[in-house]
């Protein structure tokens, strides 16, 4: 996300993974288990994160539910346009959107 602004199914597999920008972040990045946030899980996924520069700049979010969870929940046509940009590499854009059309009509 932070190299190419958006996360892909390119990005996630194949030369994605070997891309030496990503790899690069990658080396500098560390995650750090916080006891504040390990405290309250089970009942939220909370993350924060900061940033460091060379130049000492700092730059840190305040704590936030991750996305996806049922605390920040996912609106459908998140789901329908997340689901559509990872299957239609796969299987066409057309199969995509017809598996997303059937999904939505209304149980008989």
């Amino acid at each position: 996300m932070a190299v190419h602004g958006t996360i892909a199914a390119e990005h996630i597999s194949g030369e994605g993974l070997r891309e030496p920008s990503v790899c690069e972040l990658v080396r500098r990045t560390h995650v750090i288990e916080g006891a504040r946030h390990e405290e309250r899980s089970p009942f939220g996924r909370w993350v924060d994160v900061t940033v460091s520069l060379k130049d000492r700049k700092r730059f840190e979010s305040a704590a936030t539910h991750a996305c996806g969870g049922t605390e920040h929940p996912f609106y459908e046509a998140e789901i329908c346009e997340k689901f559509k940009a990872y299957a239609a590499p796969v299987i066409g854009a057309v199969c995509a959107e017809e598996i997303q059309v059937v999904g939505q009509q209304p149980n008989m």
